[in-house]
């Protein structure tokens, strides 16, 4: 980046913002300005970034040409309200909410993306669940030997944001003291069972829903590719659970399978004990992803079943931060 970003955080104050923040501290952004962006019932805190402290500014009162480039942290009504204006206003947007990963218009920020911004453009970023198999699998995508892709992805209560978390936590609280549990985030009561996901995006869209999930692997490795997916909410408040199965063109032995995730900047362990493999994510800012694979004998190597997990909102954080460091605005 050729010159101090000014940069707008919209849903600072959120689960993901606030990760965000804590990231860009690390990073190596050259910063010009750092515009914090909340509802109005937030506007006058003060968050703390790379030793500096924000005062968080009313995102309905913000002049959009103030900022070179806006990240969208926020439920999907908030996005569609806001980054229209933002767009209009001049300024680019990264947008996390998940509402433009379906449309087809818009690019998506991946692994492999190193995009040139120009005023007024969008990007979409896929949520974790595709980002984690897009990452695992990109390699073996580009040299045209993926053939479909099935998933069942264990998603925490923390996908819907800290309200989610602070449901997780009340319904617990409740039952235990034998009281009927309030369901307001989730569409059932969570706390001691599982429950599929949703076909409405929840808390900071970050949900990865089944129908987003389809179409936006489809869009990562080409919309001909056979890609399913089921996903449950889990009664853990952090971390993400993805089961992958792959299937190839031909047989893919161990050793293919770890060069690609080489190339994907994951180092997997051959720890055989205390939760199998341990695999390091140096291309998303050295996020840490637990991965192990095991291949399906019967199908002679042509089906490996991948499993991946990472913190749902510390591996999204890092990777956007990480894609930032190296993004040309023009």
């Amino acid at each position: 980046m050729s010159k101090p970003l000014r940069l707008a955080v919209v849903g600072a104050t959120g689960q993901l913002g606030e990760a965000l923040l804590e990231q860009l501290g690390n990073s190596e952004l050259s910063l010009g300005s750092l515009y914090l962006l909340a509802s109005e019932a937030s506007a006058g805190r003060r968050l703390e970034c790379a030793s500096h402290y924000y005062q968080v500014t009313d995102l309905a009162a913000f002049d959009f040409a103030q900022a070179d480039l806006a990240i969208f942290a926020v439920p999907a009504s908030v996005s569609v309200a806001y980054v229209p204006k933002a767009r209009q206003a001049g300024c680019r947007v990264i947008d996390l909410s998940g509402h433009f990963l379906t449309d087809l218009a818009v690019p998506l920020l991946h692994v492999s993306a190193h995009p040139v911004l120009k005023a007024g453009d969008l990007l979409a970023v896929p949520g974790v669940v595709s980002l984690l198999t897009g990452l695992a699998l990109q390699s073996a995508a580009d040299d045209d030997l993926l053939e479909a892709v099935k998933l069942v992805a264990l998603l925490p209560a923390s996908m819907a944001g800290k309200a989610g978390v602070d449901e997780l936590a009340s319904q617990t609280a409740a039952l235990l003291n034998a009281h009927e549990p309030a369901c307001q985030v989730f569409g059932d009561r969570l706390s001691f069972q599982v429950q599929t996901a949703g076909r409405e995006p929840q808390g900071s869209g970050h949900s990865a829903v089944t129908q987003g999930a389809v179409l936006t692997l489809k869009r990562l490795f080409g919309l001909a590719l056979p890609v399913d997916c089921q996903l449950f909410y889990v009664p853990v408040f952090h971390g993400v659970t993805v089961a992958v199965f792959a299937r190839f063109a031909a047989d893919i032995d161990p050793l293919q399978m770890e060069q690609w995730l080489e190339e994907a900047d994951i180092t997997l362990s051959h720890a055989e004990e205390e939760g199998g493999a341990k695999a390091v994510l140096s291309g998303a800012g050295n996020g840490e992803v637990f991965a192990q694979i095991q291949n399906n004998v019967t199908r002679s190597g042509e089906e490996t079943a991948l499993w991946l997990s990472a913190d749902n909102v510390t591996f999204v954080a890092k990777f956007l931060i990480k894609k930032l460091e190296v993004l040309i605005i023009s």
